[in-house]
This record gives C-alpha cells, structure tokens and sequence, in this order.
C-alpha cells in the first residue's frame, strides 16, 4: 500500500509505503530521496515478519515555512520519527543517510525501538550535531540508548562509507558490529546485508 502522511511540524506530507501486516513494524529509513525509496523499502524489508513501512524524504523551500528547515540531517530524523510514531514502529533499518536518520531519532531521545540496524553510516560531517551526542555517550558497559538491541553494518573499501565510522558507531552505541569485504571483491555485499538484517530482526527477543 502506498500513502502519504503528514510529518510533525511540517507543512509537507511524505510519501509513505506499507508492505505486510501486524506486529512488530518495522521503519525502514532509505539511503537517498526520489521515487527509488520504494525498491530500497522493499530489499530491506524482504522477509521481515509484521509490517514493514517506509517513507521518502521531503522537501520544502525555506519560504514555504514559518520556521526556515534545519540542517538535513535533523530534517531526516523529525521525519523519520514522525513516521515511526504515527505506525507505532518498534523495529528499525537505516542506510547511509537513513542510519544517520535513526541515530538522530535515538539522539532526540526516542526509545520506541526495540531493535535497530544502521547499515554503512556516512563519513564526513554528515552526522551534523549528532556525531557531537555520539561522541559523548558515556563509556558503553551496556547500551546507552535505553533497551535497544542495535546492530551496525559496515564494508570495506568505500571511502564514503568508511569502516572506522562503523566501528566508531558500535562502539559508541554498545552494538554489535558486523562487517563485510568491499563491493569490488563481493557484487552481492548487500544481499549479505539484507540477510543478516532480517535474521537480527527476526530472531526470538
């Protein structure tokens, strides 16, 4: 099923796509914009048990608002868990830009999740300020982030995508890393991926 709804304080609606049915849902928050987030739903939501609900990212010109929008990455995780409110989320995957979507949703303080996946968080300052709440978190003798099973997913070779980032993220997050060879050396990393997500997520609590 495909929608749309309303994001949280903003005057836009995202385009948002429901696949199965029942508990436990499961957001899937996509690595880029555009009409292709509906494929990216639908990989990593593959065999997932429940609901799977995805979302694209909107967009508004700064005119278009009383309240100019903030830097991307805060717009990403308002609108990430603006769609995991309203669907009652308790199950999440985000790739690229969507794990940095998900770390700004735990970082605003959302505790809904139960488990997460953050597959190839993006280098750079593409964290925004939430790298600064990474950074921060105290010393991970168990997970600082409520009671959230957290798994990150990272690849070698992708300098856009760096190792290290991943590492730096489960450390930081007390998550349980898994990291695979480079998309040079295996065309199906991200079948890989896909499968050990659904098997994280599906796994008995």
């Amino acid at each position: 099923m495909i929608g749309r709804m309303a994001a949280a304080s903003r005057s836009i609606e995202l385009p948002v796509v429901w696949r199965g049915s029942g508990k436990p849902v499961t957001l899937v928050a996509v690595g880029g914009p555009g009409a292709g987030y509906i494929g990216q739903v639908d990989f990593w939501g593959d065999g997932i048990d429940g609901a799977v609900v995805g979302f694209g990212y909107g967009s508004v010109a700064p005119w278009a608002v009383s309240k100019p929008p903030r830097r991307e990455a805060e717009r990403d995780a308002a609108e990430a868990r603006a769609v995991a409110d309203r669907c009652e989320a308790t199950r999440g995957v985000g790739s690229s830009r969507g794990a940095r979507a998900l770390l700004g949703v735990l970082a605003e303080g959302f505790r809904g999740f139960e488990r997460l996946v953050l597959a190839i968080p993006p280098g750079g300052t593409a964290a925004g300020r939430y790298r600064e709440w990474l950074a921060e978190l105290p010393p991970p003798a168990a997970a600082p982030v409520g009671e959230t099973e957290i798994l990150v997913l990272g690849f070698r070779g992708d300098s856009g995508h760096p190792l290290p980032l991943a590492e730096e993220w489960a450390d930081r997050l007390g998550a349980r890393l898994e990291v695979f060879p480079s998309l040079q050396r295996d065309p199906k990393v991200y079948e890989a991926m896909r499968v050990v997500t659904r098997d994280f997520l599906n796994s008995p609590s």
